[in-house]
C-alpha cells in the first residue's frame, strides 16, 4: 500500500469524510479518482473499493451527494492563465493572494455562525459543512425550487449506475442551493475585493491583465451547482493531490523535477504558511492525521441565517423575476431566440455570440445587456427589435447583493455620470437625437491582448458563421 495510505490515522479520517466512524456506516454515494479531466461513470466506486484506491496511491474523491445529509461546498483557488503552474511552483504567493478572499468567507461565515471544515488544496482553500437532509433549513432551501423542469431532466441523466441513485428530493434541494450559494459568493466578491490585489471572480473566467500586469485571479469557484448533484464530487483530505502530474501539465512544461508532492490536508491549529510546509512532509502529515478532525460539522442554525439574508436580498428577487418564465420549446427557436439583431450589437459582443468558445470562457465576465421595457423578461431579450438597442449594451450588467442585514456594510451610491445623462435624454427622444451619437455608429472592436488573440485564432473559427435567415 502506498505509504501515506498506509498509516491507520490517515484511513480513519478518511472514513469520517465519508460520513461514518468506519465504511460500513459512511454516508457518501461513492468515491473516485479527483484528477480526472472529465467526469466518467467508470471511475465512480462504492465506498467498500476505498482500499483499491488506497493500494493505487490515487488522489480520492467523495461524492457531494449524500445519503443523510446536504453538503455546502466553497471551492477558491489562484488561477493563471499564461502560467498554468504558478501555483505549484510559487505557492506561498499564490496562497497569499487568496488571503482576502479567505478572510472574508471567514468572517461571513462566522457571522452567520458557521464553523466549517477548512481544507487547504494544491491551488487553494475548500470550505465544507452540511445540514441534515430532513431538518427544517433543508425544507426551505427546497422550497425554492427554482426550475423544476431542469430537475427532471438531471433525473432523465441518472443511467443504471446505483452509485447514482440521487432521489428528485435530493435533486431539487441541490438545484435550490445554487442560488444561496450564489449569493454567498456575491457577498464574498464584494467584501474581499477592496483588499485584494487581484481581480476577484466567480469561477476562473478569462479576463485583461490583472494590476500585477499578468492574467491572474482568484476564483470562487460555484461552477458545481450548474451541474446535476450526482456528477459532482469533493476531494477528501489526507489524499494526493496529483492534478499537475494526472492533467499531464507537469510534462507539458517540464517542470516535473521542480514539483514536490503534495497533500490536501485540513487546516488545523497552523497557518497557511505552515500548512504549505506540512503538506509536503509525509511525516508531519501523518502527525497531523493524529490530531486534525475530518468530520464535516453540522450547521443548520447558521446555514439558516445565511437562507435567511438571502430571502431579504435584492439576489433574490431578481432570481424570482428570472425564474418566472420559462425558455422557449425548442420548435420555436428559429422564431424567438435565431432572430437576435446581430446587427445591432457593437463588435465586442458579435464576437462573443457568434464564437462559441469565447463566448464559454467570457459571457460570464461581459455580458451584453439590451435596454429593455421593465415588463420584458430576461429570456426574451434576445428577441427584442433592433432600436431597443443602445450604447448600454456594451456595460455589464449583473445581479449585486445590496445589503440586507448585519453581515456586510453599506453601499455606497455613485454619483450621476454623463452617461445616464444621455440615457435620460435618449429616453425622451425615442426616434433619435441628431445632438446624441447614433447607436448603431460602427465602433472599433476592442483591442484585446496579443496572445490571448493568438490562442483564439488557434483554437477557434476564424470566421463568424452565417447571419441567420430573415424572419
Amino acid at each position: 500500500m502506498d505509504s501515506l495510505y498506509a498509516d491507520h490515522a490517515v484511513q480513519q479520517r478518511l472514513a469520517e469524510f465519508l460520513g461514518g466512524d468506519s465504511l460500513v456506516d459512511a454516508s457518501a454515494l461513492y468515491i473516485t479518482r479527483s484528477d480526472v479531466c472529465q467526469f466518467q461513470r467508470s471511475e465512480l466506486l462504492p465506498l467498500a473499493q476505498l482500499p483499491l484506491l488506497l493500494h493505487q496511491g490515487r488522489d480520492i474523491a467523495r461524492s457531494l451527494a449524500d445519503h443523510r445529509a446536504l453538503l455546502l461546498h466553497l471551492d477558491v483557488e489562484y488561477v493563471h492563465f499564461d502560467q498554468p503552474a504558478a501555483a505549484f511552483l510559487h505557492p506561498q504567493r499564490a496562497f497569499a493572494l487568496q488571503e482576502p478572499a479567505v478572510h472574508a468567507i471567514q468572517s461571513l461565515l462566522l457571522a452567520c455562525g458557521i464553523a466549517p471544515l477548512h481544507l487547504l488544496t494544491g491551488q487553494g482553500h475548500h470550505f465544507v459543512w452540511q445540514i441534515d437532509a430532513a431538518s427544517p433549513v433543508a425544507a426551505r432551501i427546497a422550497a425554492l425550487n427554482p426550475a423544476p423542469e431542469l430537475v427532471d431532466a438531471c433525473q432523465r441523466r441518472l443511467g443504471p449506475n446505483p452509485a447514482l441513485a440521487v432521489s428528485r428530493p435530493q435533486q431539487t434541494t441541490f438545484a435550490s442551493l445554487a442560488l444561496l450559494m450564489e449569493f454567498l459568493a456575491h457577498l464574498i466578491k464584494r467584501t474581499a475585493a477592496p483588499a485584494s490585489t487581484l481581480p476577484i471572480e466567480i469561477t476562473a473566467v478569462l479576463r485583461p491583465p490583472a494590476p500585477t500586469g499578468q492574467r491572474e485571479l482568484v476564483s470562487i469557484d460555484i461552477s458545481e451547482y450548474g451541474d446535476p448533484l450526482q456528477t459532482r464530487m469533493v476531494r477528501m483530505p489526507f489524499t494526493h493531490y496529483l492534478k499537475p502530474w494526472a492533467t499531464g501539465l507537469a510534462q507539458k512544461l517540464g517542470i516535473e523535477p521542480l514539483l514536490k508532492p503534495i497533500v490536501a490536508i485540513p487546516l488545523h491549529e497552523m497557518d497557511v504558511s505552515q500548512a504549505l510546509r506540512c503538506r509536503q512532509n509525509q511525516a508531519e502529515v501523518h502527525q497531523l492525521a493524529r490530531r486534525a478532525p475530518t468530520r464535516i460539522p453540522f450547521q443548520e442554525k447558521g446555514t439558516a441565517r445565511l437562507l435567511d439574508a438571502y430571502l431579504l436580498s435584492p439576489l433574490r428577487r431578481f432570481h424570482q423575476h428570472f425564474y418566472s418564465a420559462l425558455h422557449d420549446p425548442p420548435e420555436q427557436w428559429p422564431h424567438t431566440y435565431h432572430q437576435t439583431p446581430l446587427a445591432a450589437l457593437p463588435p465586442c459582443a458579435r464576437l462573443l455570440l457568434c464564437h462559441h468558445r469565447i463566448l464559454r470562457s467570457l459571457s460570464h465576465a461581459l455580458t451584453p445587456a439590451p435596454t429593455r421595457p421593465p415588463s420584458r423578461h430576461p429570456l426574451q431579450a434576445c428577441t427584442c427589435p433592433p432600436a431597443t438597442w443602445t450604447r448600454s449594451c456594451c456595460t455589464v450588467a449583473a445581479p449585486t447583493s445590496a445589503p440586507a442585514s448585519r453581515l456586510w456594510p453599506p453601499r455606497s451610491r455613485a454619483t450621476a455620470s454623463p452617461k445616464t445623462s444621455r440615457r435620460a435624454q435618449r429616453a425622451r427622444h425615442p426616434g433619435g437625437n441628431p445632438a446624441l451619437p447614433t447607436p448603431h455608429a460602427p465602433r472599433r472592436a476592442p483591442r484585446l491582448p496579443p496572445s490571448w488573440l493568438a490562442s483564439w485564432r488557434a483554437s477557434g473559427p476564424r470566421a463568424p458563421p452565417p447571419p441567420p435567415p430573415p424572419p
